[in-house]
């Protein structure tokens, strides 16, 4: 069995309060309990959470709160080992935990592995399976049955299947498991209302699968301000769908303003387009469209901040 580090002595077992010489969260954890031998077991998982995942000791007493039935790292220790098994490195294994403690307590054979075995179908496998778990280690606490399986066929189902490779199932089944289908159909009546093909709405889907995740609100707003009022083609929000994810008032509204007064003074031979210019930083944004015209510097910044021109002090122009 794990030990405790070698300041947790023997006497230690038999008098909970010379624990606070580790840490005085773990006393309080275990001064909380009714037995001082249940404290020494309680202490004994907490400190390997704390030393094997790198949890802070807060974390770690908060996890042991809520399973007070647990008296040994037999778990944790098994699901460290078959985690290691599988060719996940130390690394990963830490983050899958700190991002879903839970799974260090989970039964093998019952949960993770099905689980696991579900995503090795899907192309995953050793230091690939670690890399995608790392980062999405909650999906391994979903239901298997009623939620990854589901969103896995629903997406074969709606992809095209020459571009319904594993490596799009892999980026968007954590995407897919957060909706439901019927609020993925409305999402699919939406787009298509506006007059782009059901087949390039899985395009779009398809190249960015982040786009799964978007209220059907916003991606209403978004379709109706750059198709109806921009006027962008349909043709350019197929090619760049991820417009339709940008905040519209930190953003886009911002940036639009500020391309309409370039526009009507005429200060580009050639005027870029909207979409382009959306992933730019703010300061970026700012020294080629703004800055780098001083003679109208105070016209396009107040497009940009969303002002009247008397609105602006001059000591915001030495931003």
């Amino acid at each position: 069995m794990y030990a405790l580090r070698s300041s947790f002595s023997i006497s230690s077992r038999h008098n909970p309060s010379s624990l606070l010489r580790i840490d005085p969260l773990l006393y309080c954890f275990f001064s909380s309990s009714s037995h001082s031998q249940a404290s020494a077991s309680y202490g004994i998982v907490v400190q390997y959470l704390i030393d094997t995942f790198e949890l802070s000791p807060a974390r770690a007493v908060s996890i042991m709160r809520s399973r007070r039935g647990i008296k040994s790292t037999e778990k944790p220790q098994s699901v460290y080992k078959y985690l290691s098994e599988l060719g996940f490195s130390k690394a990963h294994i830490q983050s899958t935990i700190r991002l879903a403690p839970q799974i260090a307590f989970s039964n093998i054979e019952r949960t993770l592995k099905p689980k696991i075995e579900f995503f090795q179908n899907l192309g995953l496998v050793g230091s690939d399976l670690g890399r995608f778990i790392s980062k999405h280690s909650t999906l391994l606490t979903v239901s298997l049955e009623k939620k990854l399986m589901p969103s896995v066929e629903i997406l074969k189902s709606v992809f095209p299947k020459d571009e319904c490779n594993s490596d799009l199932l892999q980026e968007a089944t954590c995407t897919f498991c957060s909706v439901t289908n019927a609020t993925f159909q409305k999402k699919v009546e939406l787009i298509c209302s506006f007059g782009i093909t059901e087949k390039e709405c899985m395009r779009m889907f398809t190249s960015a699968p982040v786009l799964i995740r978007t209220s059907v609100g916003k991606l209403k707003r978004g379709l109706e301000f750059f198709m109806n009022e921009a006027e962008v083609s349909r043709s350019d929000i197929v090619r760049k769908p991820t417009c339709l994810m940008h905040a519209m008032q930190g953003r886009v509204l911002p940036r639009y303003r500020v391309l309409q007064v370039v526009k009507s003074k005429s200060l580009l031979k050639k005027h870029p387009q909207l979409l382009d210019i959306l992933g730019m930083s703010d300061e970026d944004f700012l020294d080629k469209f703004v800055h780098r015209f001083p003679d109208h510097e105070i016209e396009l910044l107040a497009a940009f901040r969303g002002q009247c021109m008397d609105e602006l002090q001059p000591k915001e122009l030495e931003t």
